[in-house]
C-alpha cells in the first residue's frame, strides 16, 4: 500500500481462473465485497485485518494485513512441537473464531489452511468468503445493528447447500444446516 506505506497481502480473483464471464465480474465482486465486510467487522488480534476491497478492470481484489508466517497446516507440518506451544496457538486461533461468533458470524470454512501465522508466530483467522450471518440472537448478544455494524448480506449462498471443506465440517454443516456454534 504505497499511500499508507505498509505491506499488504492481496487476494486477487481473476475471471479466467474462476471460469466465469470475463465481461461481467459482478458476482465475484459481490462475493469478495461480502467476504471483506464480514472480516472487516472483526477488530480482533486473532483475525486478519481487512484494509480495502475493489476491482481493477476485470480483476477483483481484497487488501489485508500481510501475514509473513505459514498457515497453521504448514506450521504443524514443520516438525514436532511441544504440546503447550500447539495448545497456545490453537487457543488463540479459537479466540478469533469466538470473536466471529460474538459478532453474529459463522465462518463455515474454519480449517488449518485458513489460520495464518504472523512474523511472531501469532495465529490469525482469515478467509471469511463463506461466512454467514447467524440468525441465533444468543450468538450476537450486542446486536449487530445496535453496534453500528451492518449485518452481512448472506444471499450469495443458498440454504441447504453444503459449503466448506468436508474434512473439517461439523456434522450439522454436512447436513446443510448451521449448528449453535458451527
Amino acid at each position: 500500500d504505497c499511500d499508507l506505506r505498509r505491506e499488504v497481502a492481496l487476494k486477487v480473483l481473476s475471471p479466467e481462473l474462476l471460469l466465469c464471464d470475463p465481461i461481467d465480474t459482478r458476482p465475484q465482486r459481490e462475493r469478495l465485497q461480502r467476504e471483506a465486510r464480514a472480516q472487516a467487522q472483526l477488530a480482533h488480534p486473532h483475525v486478519v485485518p481487512i484494509y480495502d476491497v475493489g476491482h481493477e478492470g476485470n480483476e477483483v481484489y481484497l487488501a489485508m494485513a500481510l501475514m509473513e508466517g505459514p498457515d497453521l497446516r504448514a506450521w504443524l507440518g514443520q516438525g514436532p512441537r511441544a504440546w503447550r506451544e500447539v495448545l497456545a496457538v490453537f487457543l488463540a486461533a479459537g479466540r478469533g473464531l469466538v470473536a466471529a461468533h460474538e459478532a453474529g458470524l459463522v465462518h463455515r470454512d474454519f480449517k488449518p489452511g485458513n489460520v495464518l501465522l504472523d512474523h511472531a508466530g501469532r495465529p490469525h483467522v482469515t478467509d471469511f468468503g463463506l461466512a454467514r450471518a447467524t440468525r441465533d440472537a444468543s450468538l450476537d448478544p450486542s446486536g449487530a445493528e445496535r453496534s453500528g455494524v451492518e449485518p452481512i448480506d448472506d444471499s450469495l449462498t443458498v440454504d441447504g447447500v453444503v459449503v466448506g471443506t468436508p474434512a473439517y465440517m461439523a456434522p450439522e454443516q454436512h447436513a446443510g444446516a448451521l449448528g449453535p456454534a458451527a
